[in-house]
């Protein structure tokens, strides 16, 4: 599952909610709690646009055709 979360408020709600074996991709307002998810959880992505934005961490990239390459292959659950 890959779960989009666009807010900080969203992220806190969808924490309880991501697995280990998911997919987090965090963008808009929520870039900014990015330090807020455990470093135990889930892998983190975020869009290369924003990468420019956010310091370096414990993240992955994806561009938009990764990104849709995973939609195509995973459900998604939108957090805003």
């Amino acid at each position: 599952m890959i779960h989009l979360i666009t807010s900080e408020n969203a992220l806190t709600d969808a924490l309880e909610w991501i697995r280990a074996d998911d997919q987090v991709v965090l963008a808009g307002q929520a870039l900014q709690a990015l330090h807020r998810i455990p470093p135990t959880s889930s892998p983190v992505a975020i869009f290369e646009d924003d990468a420019a934005f956010v310091p370096s961490g414990n993240y992955t990239t994806l561009s938009m055709d990764q990104w849709l390459d995973a939609l195509e292959v995973s459900p998604c659950r939108t957090w805003s």
